[in-house]
């Protein structure tokens, strides 16, 4: 049950929500956004903020969301969960369906004027390596190989479990490697649909948005293609089209921008 605090600093007001497990560390959590912990690891400082902080006697990364336009403002008061909130609810709801994610801990939303403005993400710290910084090093081919696969599976079994990640980055996909297998959590986890099982198509959009190049994708799409019995060349014109399609997106809306700064 979201708790409702009053903090210093004209916040005004927090609405707060710790996971049971966590709730003897109450105390030391509602005091993330007065920003009294220092940051031991900075993962993000652009849009959000993403660091490590110790609190107490654990390790949390806590997630800072910007403070949004107006409208969304508005939104997130009185019509729809907020960003953070979506991020705490899908880590329980992926734990759930036996998909990693860092343990969700806390969920803080602020609120000044009776809006909400800002909120924060906590979950326990996962020591991993994010996997496009993987991909990137230098491998033989048959660990490579051992990478690609395992990396498929996971991505094929979340489909087949109706998860759907719609921002499938893999700098929001953390990796360990036990010596025998590689592992794989999610995070950035706030843009996710749970009982949906993707078409082809969107299978495709899925791996456009990790960012590889095509000659990585030419190995990758077959081995997905493989596993749910579609043509691993149509996947590759799939990709190929909502490639061209993100790109001209992302063009108008840096267009809009520049003509409507203040929007």
């Amino acid at each position: 049950m979201a708790r409702f605090r009053h903090i210093p600093n004209n916040a005004k007001e927090m609405k707060i929500e710790i996971n049971p497990a966590y709730e003897s560390e109450r105390e030391l959590l509602v005091r993330i956004p007065e920003e009294r912990y220092a940051a031991e690891q900075t993962f993000c400082c652009d849009r959000n903020t993403v660091v490590r902080v110790s609190v107490g006697s654990h390790e949390y990364v806590v997630k800072r969301f910007k403070v949004p336009h107006l409208i969304n403002r508005f939104a997130y008061t009185f019509i729809r969960k907020d960003k953070a909130l979506r991020s705490y609810l899908n880590a329980f709801r992926l734990r759930e369906t036996h998909f990693d994610t860092p343990e969700p801990v806390a969920y803080m939303a602020i609120y000044k004027q009776g809006l909400y403005h800002t909120g924060y993400y906590v979950s326990r710290y996962y020591p991993s390596e994010r996997l496009d910084e993987l991909m990137r090093r230098d491998m033989d081919a048959r660990q490579r190989d051992k990478l690609y696969d395992e990396f498929i599976d996971f991505t094929y079994r979340q489909h087949q479990a109706g998860v759907y990640m719609k921002d499938y980055n893999l700098g929001n996909v953390l990796v360990t490697y036990d010596g025998e297998h590689y592992h794989f959590a999610l995070v950035d986890i706030n843009r996710m649909k749970f009982n949906h099982y993707p078409s082809y198509r969107e299978a495709m959009t899925s791996f456009d948005q990790t960012g590889l190049p095509i000659p990585q994708f030419s190995v990758l799409i077959p081995l997905y293609a493989k596993l749910v019995g579609e043509d691993p060349e149509q996947g590759i014109y799939l990709m190929l089209k909502e490639r061209n399609r993100r790109w001209r997106k992302i063009r108008a809306r840096a267009v809009f921008k520049r003509l409507f700064p203040w929007l």
